[in-house]
């Protein structure tokens, strides 16, 4: 069991892990929520603001902290009206989103345009602002620790408009943040501190951080908030896992397809293979019916020529018939004849 601890501005805090961190959304939510000199410190942070320029901030969405929610349907972002002039969509995500632009584009253009769904008309759009708190770094952006993005000229940067803003906190890339991000490194260090003991030691350079311990002390005390807690961290498992066994469903169908698409250009290789043997066999075919249209016709001509041969033969004979019949000698009929000898 946790032991406990003194801090100036809390009078007892555990010590050792800290359950539920505030990369726990609902945890997240609830202390931002519970306490606004902290939101307004956190926002002055991430907007590089002076904390006493915050007049007011109006959290449009509030929830009834440890009551019941719905996992798969609540939207545990921060909506906030900021000096009545601005308003910003604070998100604590913890896993990866696919479709990491598209998604966070949607979120900032439906919260601007929703404004006219209050009635306003083009002139009275404020500005909104997305600011996503991610402790994983999406594939689709630069690895960097604070990234702003606002619509500009292709061609030489000019702001197109101010008025739709994306901004992105890195807990996992904190090596690389620059000097003018000084205060939100100090805030992402709170986000990602996994003991009280880190805690208090940051809470003792910092009043407001001392105000972030004892408000989550004080929300870890609620059984009700404890089990939302442990709610949404199962909820965040259960979708870790699921994408996790969809990325492996997705490898493995890749890998068959990518089998499929290899045994298919053997079967193609093969087939071409067996047409060009079908070719060649083809071309064979044509030439030895070729050549034995030629023998038929050599044969035929061989047989006119033994024809021939035969009928003079025949008449050589008959010759050599009526030549004794004339009474000469086998000798006179060769010499008169060109023979060396008569045929038998």
């Amino acid at each position: 069991m946790s032991k406990l601890m003194s801090t100036p501005g809390v009078k007892q805090l555990p010590t050792g892990p800290i359950r539920f961190k505030l990369t726990n959304d609902y945890m997240f939510r609830a202390v931002f929520q519970k306490n606004q000199k902290i939101l307004k410190s956190l926002i002055a942070a991430l907007l590089h603001m002076q904390a006493e320029t915050i007049l007011t901030v109006e959290i449009l969405n509030p929830i009834v902290l440890g009551e019941n929610i719905d996992n798969k349907t609540i939207v545990l972002d921060l909506l906030v009206h900021l000096n009545n002039n601005t308003y910003l969509n604070i998100e604590m995500q913890v896993n990866s989103q696919e479709y990491w632009i598209s998604r966070s584009l949607y979120y900032l253009c439906k919260s601007f345009s929703d404004q006219l769904e209050r009635g306003h008309g083009y002139n009275d759009l404020q500005p909104v602002i997305l600011i996503s708190i991610c402790n994983f770094s999406p594939s689709e952006l630069p690895d960097e620790f604070y990234g702003s993005y606002l619509l500009t000229n292709k061609r030489n940067f000019a702001i197109y408009s101010s008025q739709i803003q994306i901004k992105m906190l890195n807990l996992t890339q904190m090596d690389k943040a620059q000097p003018e991000d000084a205060e939100i490194l100090k805030w992402a260090k709170l986000f990602k501190a996994s003991t009280w003991e880190e805690l208090r030691a940051l809470a003792d350079e910092n009043d407001t951080f001392m105000e972030v311990c004892d408000t989550m002390y004080a929300l870890s005390q609620d059984e009700r908030i404890k089990w939302e807690c442990l709610g949404r961290e199962m909820y965040e498992h259960d979708q870790a896992t699921i994408r996790a066994v969809k990325e492996k469903l997705n490898t493995a169908i890749a890998n068959q397809n990518a089998l499929i698409s290899q045994q298919s250009n053997k079967i193609a290789e093969q087939d071409a293979t067996i047409s060009q043997q079908d070719a060649t066999i083809s071309r064979q075919d044509a030439t030895i019916s070729q050549q034995d249209a030629t023998i038929s016709r050599q044969g035929a001509t061989i047989s006119r020529q033994d024809a021939t041969i035969s009928q003079q033969d025949a008449t050589i004979i008959n010759a050599i018939n009526g030549f004794h019949k004339l009474g000469l000698s086998d000798e006179e009929i060769c010499q008169y004849l060109q023979l060396e000898k008569l045929p038998q």
